[in-house]
């Protein structure tokens, strides 16, 4: 059994910039939630807290979601980059032929409460896709992107 690390596998200069990030963005979401203080008080009354609080229940989802992904094997990634990027593709098309449109696009695909963005998941298995067709092989095992600058 692997043993599980509180730190992701992977580059630490990405992990340190992602965390920089989340504090950066944790100060300045305190500093607009702290209440006005002179003559403006009565008129603005500031932001809630709870924004500030939601937004660290965010990151430690954000980070749960990390330390999944950080496991995920490469291998199982190929076998699965067909299956997605086709489902991604069909979801794009259910959202041109039955999305609703809401602010005059047609971005959202409606299932029952549930509301998505079929493009952001089509952006990810577009770059599964594109890392998987260019670090193959063609004819006589020679990998694409040689091939192509040859």
């Amino acid at each position: 059994m692997k043993n599980f690390s509180l730190l992701p596998q992977g580059d630490k200069v990405i992990f340190l910039a992602w965390v920089l990030l989340c504090l950066t963005s944790l100060a300045m979401l305190w500093s607009v939630t702290e209440p006005i203080q002179g003559p403006y008080e009565k008129l603005d009354p500031g932001v809630s807290k709870g924004v500030f609080w939601r937004q660290v229940v965010w990151m430690g989802v954000s980070y749960l979601g990390l330390l999944v992904a950080a496991s995920v094997r490469m291998r199982y990634l190929e076998n699965i980059v067909w299956p997605a990027f086709l489902f991604s593709l069909g979801l794009l098309l259910l959202t041109l032929l039955f999305g609703p449109k809401i602010a005059g696009s047609q971005r959202w695909l409606a299932l029952g409460p549930f509301r998505m963005q079929p493009s952001e998941r089509a952006k990810v298995t577009y770059i599964l896709m594109m890392g998987h067709l260019l670090g193959g092989t063609v004819d006589g095992g020679r990998k694409l992107m040689v091939t192509i600058g040859s």
